[in-house]
């Protein structure tokens, strides 16, 4: 692993426009939100953003993509129920040679709940963003059981 500062703070990492993005328009993207400092890098058919990455990172075994995204999921029937909101963590491991090592989804779901009334979600604003944390807190409590078991398998084929 590189310190972030070395990711972050490269040059080249920062001139780094990845194939797919858009900018610019109707078409800029605004639903996927890149940590400060990094690049949201779509996946596409073919590698051709992780070539340019490996490229940039020379002197790394690899490069990881990861993503996370959440969306609402009903427990109830009838209508009538509760919303919970379901936390995505999609990581996947590219060797030197560009070629797929792992790639993982995990979820997890939020401990705090909101009712759904006539299939329709009551939520506020100020509610959406605990539920969200506390999907980011359970599924970063999956991860850190998991990966210590994958790292060690894709130790091997790095």
């Amino acid at each position: 692993m590189l310190p972030e500062a070395d990711v972050t703070g490269n040059a080249d990492y920062k001139a780094f426009s990845p194939a797919g993005e858009s900018t610019t328009g109707v078409f800029k993207d605004v639903y996927n939100q890149p940590f400060n400092g990094y690049k949201v890098v779509m996946p596409l058919l073919g590698h051709a953003n992780e070539d340019a990455l490996l490229k940039i990172f020379n002197q790394a075994d690899g490069i990881m993509k990861v993503y996370i995204d959440f969306d609402l999921v009903k427990i109830g029937f009838g209508g009538m129920g509760v919303v919970k909101v379901n936390a995505h963590a999609n990581i996947a491991l590219f060797n030197k040679a560009g070629d797929k090592v792992f790639s993982i989804k995990e979820d997890a779901k939020s401990k705090n709940v909101s009712p759904l009334v006539g299939g329709v979600p009551v939520l506020s604003a100020d509610k959406i963003l605990p539920m969200c944390e506390s999907a980011l807190t359970e599924l970063m409590t999956t991860l850190q059981k998991d990966l210590p078991k994958i790292i060690k398998k894709a130790d091997s084929k790095l």
